[in-house]
C-alpha cells in the first residue's frame, strides 16, 4: 500500500507539473490537495461546483482542503477524514460541523451522492461516507488522547528496555535509582 501511495504521489506531482501553472517542484500539501481533486472528480461533493486546477492551486485559489469532521473535535488529520470544498462554503456553511449538523436531510443526500462517486480506495470511499454521514461519538476526543497517551508511554517503556533510557533492559525504573 505504501508503495502504491507513493507512486500515485509521484503521478499527482508530474501532473502538477506539467499542468498549464508550471510548478516545478510541487510542495506535500499541493500534492495532497491535487489527490483529494482527483478522488472527488474534481467537482466538490458540498456545493457540486466543477473546478480544475487553476481553482486548486492558482495564485487565486477557490478550493480548500477540508475536514469532514472538524478537526478539533476529531483531531483526525488523515487523509481519511479529508476533501476539497469551495472555500465560500467552507467558511460560511460547513464550517466547524460535521455535514449532518451543517446539512438539512434534503441537502445532505445531494451531497452523499456525490460522496458515492468518489474515485479510488473502496474502503477509503466507504470510510468517508460513513464520515459524512455519522456524527462524532461523545467523548471520542477524550478517549483518541488517552489511547494516544497509553501507547505513548507503552512504545517509550519498550524502547527503554531495548536501548536504556526511562526502562532499563530490567524492567526497572532508571529514573528511580537515580535518587
Amino acid at each position: 500500500r505504501m508503495r502504491d501511495r507513493e507512486k500515485e504521489r509521484a503521478l499527482a506531482a508530474t501532473a502538477i507539473t506539467n499542468s498549464e501553472l508550471k510548478i516545478q517542484h510541487p510542495k506535500r500539501w499541493m500534492i495532497e490537495k491535487y489527490l483529494l481533486a482527483e478522488e472527488c472528480g474534481w467537482v466538490c461533493p458540498y456545493t457540486g461546483r466543477k473546478f480544475g486546477m487553476r481553482e486548486l492551486l492558482g495564485r487565486d485559489a477557490q478550493f480548500d482542503v477540508e475536514h469532514i469532521w472538524p478537526f478539533s473535535q476529531s483531531l483526525d488529520n488523515s487523509f481519511l477524514n479529508k476533501t476539497i470544498c469551495y472555500h465560500e462554503e467552507n467558511r460560511t456553511r460547513k464550517g466547524s460541523r460535521t455535514p449532518r449538523r451543517a446539512y438539512s436531510d434534503q441537502g445532505l443526500a445531494t451531497i452523499l451522492d456525490r460522496v458515492k462517486k468518489f474515485r479510488g480506495d473502496r474502503f477509503a470511499v466507504r470510510e468517508k461516507l460513513k464520515r459524512f454521514t455519522e456524527e462524532i461519538e461523545d467523548g471520542f476526543t477524550g478517549s483518541h488522547l488517552a489511547e494516544t497517551r497509553y501507547i505513548g508511554r507503552l512504545a517509550c517503556d519498550y524502547l527503554g528496555t531495548l536501548y536504556g533510557g526511562r526502562v532499563e533492559g530490567a524492567g526497572t525504573d532508571a529514573s528511580a535509582r537515580r535518587i
